[in-house]
């Protein structure tokens, strides 16, 4: 092998050990943030989709997600970060 290849072969194990790591550092802060939950304050009548709680709950609530739960009265639900 020659030295040039062996200087870009080092640089890019270097490069994809340091973006492994950052990657496993970021998954963990997001893995430990909490989340707590709101009914949420701009959604009206039963909630029969969820993926449109969620997108209500985003774009309306600024929050990180939304979803439907309940069994007999189904209301749309907004996670913040707490």
């Amino acid at each position: 092998m020659k030295p040039n290849m062996a200087k870009n072969t080092n640089s890019t194990k270097f490069f994809l050990a340091f973006l492994m790591l950052f990657l496993l550092l970021a998954n963990s802060e997001f893995a430990t943030a909490k989340l707590c939950q709101r009914r949420s304050e701009t959604w009206s009548g039963p909630c029969g989709s969820t993926d449109n709680c969620d997108r209500q709950c985003r774009k309306w609530e600024h929050a990180v997600h939304g979803a439907c739960h309940g069994f007999i009265s189904r209301a749309c639900y907004c996670y913040f970060n707490c």
